[in-house]
């Protein structure tokens, strides 16, 4: 259910591994949080149902206290150090659970030995580099516990993963050239492991596995050198109720005949099947990765098309997860084409689609993931012939004859064209998985197009105005989850939606069969829907603020002529039941964006709490219970991000040639006609803000209201003398206090407030 709690702890703990809202309300559970340091986070005393069973903290079952003999240590400290949990006088002796036990001459845990006596107060004797636990024949196997060893400040950190805060040595002399396995098969904890050699005193790495598990084991394999000493570190963290059993292994082993780069094994003609076992497959020292961290025990497959082929490789029947790379040769070396890794899932298989070129030759990299439990074993692999999606290039886009418009389509065996447009909202990203979609407009209007409700990440969706790759002109784009977009649509004109994947490596023709990064999308099924869009309409004004033309700023001073952003002149806006509308107007028309430079946008800060003293200021308003961002030009809809995260009501904006105006939902400002705003542009180069200061009141601040408190007293005066004082930063609607229309705010405006309150004049002063 992708939440941060495993499938099988859920399931242990009683709560539901399908539902992300539904977590354990356990004790154990609590524990662990507590371990981890978010002790905060206790489901046993939040007042909350977490695991929808009816019943919430000390009435669910769960919650029976785990400290059952009444000391201060917990059961699962007492099982872990060898204590008797259900006796208030055995209690650890050991230093890290109950530190000083092992030097107060008493039996703690009442095992009849005490101190230095005591297994849990002596330190396992391969504790340090120097004192590493000599292997004279092979196999080698070994079982220990070592939960009183410690971490030397010396012990090296290896390419992959941390030592950990208890680690063990071992040694071997290699009697003859060999390919060693080293494992720790059957260990209690989650271990790392790492080999190194030594040369002047200095250790050189070898090779390395780790796991971030709680309890899982690794395996390594490398090549030995006749002669030549490895020493092997392993090491962890002591885990809740997890007592510190390391076993450890290490044996000879004979690698797959392809398991050099150089050894690649040749396909010759497709479909193409095989199963190896790679538990002795090594990685070389200069082996690439296309995904976080080396691959570990690899094979190599190499393929050279005699025409264009779009080609599935597959590995996802294997007893483990292997991340799979697709590279070419390169002037520079080896390119990489294609990624896929499982991230340990079964239901994220390792598979990847890639075009392959006629003449080109391509190498397949199966490998064990290092941040996987479970890196090597046997691989089941194959490479076929894939078919891609009708709609999957700008010709064959699917048309959407009338609306609304449903479509589903599986786009794993989608592929990229080398002109597809690159997105303004995705900052660069490249696309890959391109399906298309053609909407000729039958009659002016708005329309919406979407990727359904769920978040992913993974895609984005754009919509283009145009008749060829070449010549589109971007009329809307989403991502980062928002995943719908809506556009103004004009009677007898085309336009083309593009659905795609989304990548960060550096390269235009990279393509990743998972999400950015390379990593695996939760589906490659894409659901598409498209439909009219309807946009409430603005309520009648009842608040407007005017801003001084041509008071931009720079980082250092006014903004270098030509990059100067949208200078705001007019903020209005108003509401009725429902919506807030506010519509933003420029000095003059906002020009396109220029290629490599950074899109104009519109930032709305809303609050609607009505606390006068709030600090709600323009450009940072940390008091803003709601923010509505718009680039300009962009989507229409757009997405609302309250305190708490993203909102999940839905905001509009509708864009001018020198004008934005932004629809939000009246719930989503406080749900009644009294709230502040703030309006803020920018561009990369400058930034204008409206009110320079404070923020523009509705119901309209009346004038002297400088404290936004719907009166115009003495109070005011008051704080516009502190203001001016430097006794206070700033006033909630410090326009209104300018009484006198100077451009300021000042002493001579608190004056005349005064002079008003007594009734010797009313406002407005001529």
């Amino acid at each position: 259910d992708h939440d941060f709690i495993s499938n099988a702890m859920e399931t242990r703990l009683g709560s539901d591994p399908n539902d992300n809202t539904n977590y354990p309300e356990s004790s154990q559970f609590d524990a662990m949080l507590s371990y981890f340091g978010v002790g905060f986070a206790i489901t046993c005393g939040d007042a909350a149902d977490n695991d929808h069973d009816g019943l919430t903290d000390g009435a669910d079952p769960g919650c029976v206290k785990i400290q059952n003999d009444g000391d201060n240590f917990s059961d699962a400290t007492e099982k872990l150090f060898g204590s008797d949990p259900t006796d208030p006088n055995s209690v650890p002796e050991h230093e890290i659970a109950n530190p000083g036990s092992c030097t107060d001459g008493i039996d703690n845990d009442l095992d009849g030995l005490t101190d230095s006596a005591d297994p849990g107060c002596q330190p396992a004797p391969n504790d340090s580099f120097a004192n590493a636990t000599s292997i004279s024949s092979l196999p080698y196997d070994d079982s220990e516990k070592i939960s009183s060893s410690t971490r030397s400040p010396t012990d090296p950190y290896s390419s992959c993963a941390s030592p950990g805060s208890m680690t063990v040595w071992y040694r071997y002399t290699a009697a003859s050239d060999d390919v060693l396995v080293v494992s720790t098969a059957g260990s209690s904890f989650g271990a790392n492991l790492s080999v190194w050699t030594t040369s002047g005193g200095r250790l050189s790495e070898v090779a390395c596995a780790g796991t971030y598990r709680t309890v899982g084991s690794v395996h390594a394999a490398f090549r030995a050198t006749a002669g030549q000493t490895y020493y092997v570190l392993v090491g962890g963290d002591i885990g809740p109720g997890s007592p510190a059993m390391l076993g450890f292994h290490l044996s000879v082993g004979t690698p797959p005949a392809n398991d050099d780069f150089g050894d690649a094994e040749t396909i010759s003609a497709l479909p193409f099947t095989t199963t190896v076992d790679t538990t002795a497959a090594t990685t070389e020292t200069s082996e690439p990765n296309c995904y976080y961290g080396r691959p570990i025990s690899s094979v190599w497959y190499r393929f050279a098309p005699a025409q264009d082929t779009l080609v599935v490789a597959d590995a996802g029947e294997s007893s483990f997860f292997p991340i799979l790379g697709v590279w070419t040769s390169g002037i520079f070396g080896l390119t990489p084409t294609a990624c896929s890794v499982s991230n340990g899932s079964a239901s994220q298989a390792s598979r990847v689609a890639f075009l392959a070129r006629a003449g080109q030759t391509y190498y397949v990299q199966a490998g064990g993931d290092p941040y996987s439990p479970t890196t090597s074993g046997t691989l089941d692999f194959s490479l076929d012939v894939g078919i891609s999606p009708a709609n999957d290039n700008f010709a064959g886009a699917t048309n959407v004859s009338s609306l609304p418009f449903n479509d589903s389509v599986d786009t794993f065996t989608a592929t990229t064209e080398l002109n597809d447009p690159l997105a303004s909202c995705t900052y660069g990203d490249y696309p890959t998985r391109t399906i298309w979609y053609r909407y000729t407009a039958t009659a002016d209007g708005y329309v919406e197009a979407d990727l359904g409700s769920d978040f992913n990440y993974a895609l984005y969706i754009t919509a283009y105005e145009g008749s060829s790759l070449d010549s589109l002109s971007e009329v809307a784009c989403a991502a980062n989850g928002a995943n719908k977009i809506g556009f103004a649509a004009t009677a007898g004109h085309s336009y083309y939606v593009l659905v795609a994947g989304r990548t960060y490596r550096g390269g235009k023709f990279i393509s990743t069969s998972g999400a950015a990064g390379g990593g695996p999308p939760s589906s490659t099924l894409v659901t598409f829907h498209m439909d009219t869009l309807t946009i409430p309409p603005c309520a009648t004004p009842s608040f407007s603020f005017t801003d001084a033309v041509g008071d931009t700023s720079g980082g250092f001073g006014p903004p270098p002529p030509g990059t100067e952003p949208p200078d705001i002149v007019l903020v209005t806006g108003g509401n009725d039941a429902r919506n807030v509308c506010v519509r933003v107007e420029f000095a003059a028309p906002v020009p396109p964006v220029a290629a490599g430079t950074q899109q104009p946008s519109l930032a709305l800060n809303f609050d609607g709490s009505e606390f006068p003293g709030r600090d709600l200021t323009c450009p940072y308003s940390p008091a803003s219970e709601l923010q509505v961002y718009v680039p300009i030009p962009s989507n229409i809809l757009v997405p609302l991000y309250g305190f708490l995260g993203p909102d999940s009501s839905t905001g509009y904006a509708l864009f001018g040639d020198r004008s934005v105006t932004v629809i939000v939902p009246l719930s989503a400002v406080g749900g009644d006609d009294h709230y502040r705003v703030t309006a803020y542009t920018n561009n990369g180069s400058g930034s204008d803000c409206a009110p320079d200061v404070g923020a523009i009141q509705s119901p309209p601040a009346q004038l002297g209201d400088a404290n936004c408190d719907g009166r115009t007293d003495s109070i005011d005066s008051l704080l516009i003398l502190q203001l001016f004082a430097n006794i206070i930063p700033m006033l909630p609607c410090q326009y209104a206090g300018d009484v006198n229309y100077n451009g300021g705010v000042g002493p001579i405006d608190a004056l005349l407030i005064l002079q008003y309150e007594s009734g010797m004049f009313s406002f407005p002063i001529s």
